[in-house]
This record gives C-alpha cells, sequence and structure tokens, in this order.
C-alpha cells in the first residue's frame, strides 16, 4: 500500500513538471519569430496577476518603470498590453482605433450591466443617497480582477474569495432601483404623461415595436439607465470631492478661485453657466484635480480585433489593452512637477481633456472615449462655481490644511479612502 501511495505521487509530480514543461514550450513556440513588447517573467498558472496590487495604476507604473511604457504582461493566460506613455496612447486610440475598438468579456460587467447592455445615452430620473452609495460599491467591484475571467478553470475562487456574491448582490439592488423607476415611467405613460424624458419615448417605442424588427427589451432599457447613472454620478461626484479636497489643502488657490469667481457673479446669488465662460481658473483647476487624482485611472479595457505593430511590437488579436491614463497624466517627462497641485498649468495652455492631446485623456479618446464629456464637465464646473461662491469652507475640529487625508480607495473609480468633512459657511 505505502508503494502504491508512492508511485501515485511520483506519477503525479511527473505529470505536473510535463504540464509545466508544455505550458512554457507553448507559450515559447507561439512567440518566435515576434518582435513582442518586454515583459517581466511570468509564472505558470497565474501569469503575472501576483505582481498586480490592489492599487493596480500605481503597480503597473512601478512595472513600467522597469520594463517600459509599453509591456505585456499575462492576467492567467490573457496577454495584456499596459501603455503607459502619451505616444503609445496615440496609437492605440488614434492611429489603431478601430483594431482597439472591442471591449474584452467580463464576468462583473455582465453581471451588473445586463450582460453588456451598456450605451452612452442619458436621460433624467430621480436617485437617492443609498443607490450612490451602491454606485461607489459598483466602480469599486468593476477594479477588481475576477480570476475566472482569466484563468477560466479557477473560475470558482470568485466565489470561495466573495467576489461572485458581492457582483450578485449589487446586481439585484441594481434590479430592483431599476424595476421601480421603469413602473413609474409605465404608470405615468399609461396616464397620458408626456415628456421630453428619454425614458418615456424608449417605453413608447417599446410599446410600439412589440412584433418589429426593431424592438428594445426592458433589460436594454434598464442597460440604458443605468448607464447614465453610472457615468453621470459615480465619476462626476469623485471628481468634484477630489477638488475641493486638493482647494481645501491649498488654501492659497482656494482664495485665488474664490477671488475670480466672486468677482464675476459679483451681486448674484448663484453662478449660471453663462458665467463659466470666463472662469479661465476654474476651469484649470478642475483639470489639475483630473490630471493628479485621475477619475479612471485605468481606462476600461480595450481588445486587439486583429493582429497590429504598436511603436513598433507586434500584438497579437486577442490581447486585452489597458492605458494607464493617471501615469501618463503624472509623467515627469510630459508635465514640471507632476505631484504638485498648480491649476497654473492649464493657463493659455492649449492641452485639454477632449482626447486630441494624449498626454491628458481623462475621458479616453477616439471611439470609446466618454461620450457625456461636456454633460460631465458642465456640472462639475457649476457646482464647483456654486460651492466656493456661496461658502467659506474650513475642516472641522481645528484641523490644519496640512493634516487633510488625501489617501485614495482604487475601484474603476478613484475615490477619497475617507470621506471630505469640511465646515461650510455662507458668505453670500
Amino acid at each position: 500500500m505505502m508503494m502504491d501511495q508512492q508511485s501515485l505521487f511520483l506519477c503525479l509530480c511527473f505529470l505536473f513538471f510535463v504540464l509545466v514543461f508544455l505550458y512554457i514550450w507553448l507559450s515559447t513556440s507561439k512567440t518566435t519569430g515576434k518582435n513582442l513588447p518586454p515583459s517581466p517573467r511570468k509564472l505558470p498558472i497565474i501569469g503575472n496577476l501576483h505582481q498586480v496590487n490592489q492599487d493596480p495604476h500605481i503597480s503597473l507604473r512601478s512595472l513600467a518603470k522597469r520594463y517600459g511604457p509599453v509591456m505585456q504582461l499575462h492576467f492567467g493566460s490573457v496577454p495584456v498590453l499596459v501603455v503607459s506613455s502619451a505616444d503609445a496612447a496615440k496609437e492605440i486610440m488614434k492611429t489603431h482605433d478601430l483594431a482597439f475598438a472591442n471591449r474584452p468579456n467580463s464576468s462583473i460587467w455582465d453581471g451588473i450591466f445586463y450582460n453588456g447592455r451598456k450605451y452612452g445615452i442619458t436621460t433624467e430620473g430621480g436617485k437617492d443617497n443609498s443607490f450612490k452609495e451602491l454606485f461607489q460599491n459598483i466602480a469599486q467591484l468593476i477594479g477588481y480582477f475576477s480570476v475566472g475571467d482569466y484563468i477560466p478553470w479557477l473560475f470558482w475562487v470568485d466565489s470561495l474569495n466573495g467576489l461572485k456574491g458581492r457582483v450578485e448582490k449589487a446586481s439585484t439592488e441594481v434590479d430592483v432601483f431599476l424595476e421601480g423607476v421603469i413602473r413609474d415611467h409605465s404608470v405615468a405613460l399609461d396616464n397620458g404623461a408626456s415628456s421630453d424624458d428619454l425614458l418615456y419615448n424608449l417605453l413608447e417605442i417599446q410599446k410600439q415595436n412589440t412584433n418589429s424588427a426593431f424592438s428594445i427589451d426592458k433589460d436594454s432599457i434598464k442597460g440604458v439607465i443605468l448607464n447614465m447613472f453610472f457615468d453621470g454620478t459615480d465619476t462626476t461626484s469623485a471628481v468634484l470631492e477630489w477638488t475641493m479636497a486638493a482647494l481645501i489643502k491649498h488654501p492659497d488657490i482656494m482664495r485665488k478661485l474664490q477671488n475670480e469667481v466672486r468677482d464675476i457673479g459679483r451681486g448674484k446669488s448663484t453662478i449660471s453657466g453663462d458665467d463659466l465662460e470666463n472662469m479661465h481658473y476654474l476651469k484649470a483647476v478642475i483639470k489639475e484635480s483630473m490630471r493628479i487624482y485621475t477619475p479612471v485611472p485605468l481606462l476600461v479595457a480595450r481588445e486587439a480585433m486583429q493582429d497590429v505593430n504598436v511603436m513598433g511590437y507586434d500584438i497579437k488579436a486577442g490581447t486585452q489593452v489597458l492605458i494607464n491614463a493617471w501615469a501618463i497624466a503624472t509623467d515627469p517627462t510630459l508635465w514640471d512637477n507632476p505631484e504638485e497641485f498648480i491649476p497654473e498649468r492649464f493657463l493659455n495652455n492649449p492641452v485639454d481633456y477632449k482626447g486630441l492631446h494624449f498626454e491628458f485623456i481623462p475621458f479616453g479618446a477616439g471611439r470609446r472615449g466618454c461620450p457625456g464629456i461636456q454633460y460631465a464637465m458642465a456640472i462639475n464646473e457649476l457646482a464647483l462655481a456654486n460651492l466656493v461662491h456661496i461658502f467659506d469652507f474650513a475642516l472641522p475640529d481645528g484641523k490644519r490644511f496640512e493634516d487633510l487625508d488625501m489617501a485614495a480607495e482604487t475601484g474603476m473609480t478613484l475615490h477619497k479612502k475617507s470621506p471630505l468633512l469640511a465646515i461650510a459657511t455662507s458668505c453670500v
């Protein structure tokens, strides 16, 4: 019996080493003759997952400093191109935009966003604080790596570590909320309500085209609503909170901004959209905030639809692409004193966030750029202008501005780890 157990153990060990050898040999043979990007050594099965920590944009920038701004990792068996330079980002999002227009499959996205039914359309609707918290939870979940997405036969790990349960819980909470929104609108529509609200229009189209080739099911409508709330709420609130925190931490910049806003808004109780046109320092402050505290540090992943050459490297079809927008926005070869909060760098500077200047791409660029750029920026500018116009701010409990905690909590969206608490005193 002892010999049988020893023989079985030896056979299993031999089989293991054979499998490892085959894995290495096959991985090497597939890439022979190709000019691949630099890559850190990977481990069997997990690839380079062990080199990405809970702050992936930071750990990936550290790796890029060693292996270059264009490097290839493997998350499990999936090749992942990591881009950390403006020139490489331009090739991905402009030169080869169509080749990288695809999005990779994600069990987290599919679990929450109705199997990918997420569209760049906005609508109106009510929302409450609990749903805002849910959005932040979703953004954090999306920032996680699902083991099953990269090592399919280890899909059960997502159940053991609780990720699958958290995704299912968030999905259920979202669905309950959206069912209520659609139900309320459907009742109003049946009672003769008429509105420019996009949701009313979608429900009307659904009712009129139930038997035609063009029809919209309920999950598609939910995807539209969820996209509006998620894109229009989570990143916008994150940008505003980071900007206010940076201003409170830098009182000289706060005073300069208040002087501009209050001078233009003199005699007014609130700032209107028309007033924003001449608030150049306000716009510079928000840009600088998005540069240092990039709202989506790692832009949503793309996937190569075909073999393509990027910066002289051969990238095969199916390779996922992560663009480290934060690393580019804090690149010392592109920005002087990149870690310092200096809004003046954007005054009389053509660099903008609209996807034409690849050293600053908080909203991405190209076909996969954010379609709601102008909407998001208008909300942030108007909200910030009114806050600094109406109120003066101080930290509670006599805390000094130097002590303000600026630690970040990473998910898909970059949030402050501890919410900003400040005392607002009206001065209007």
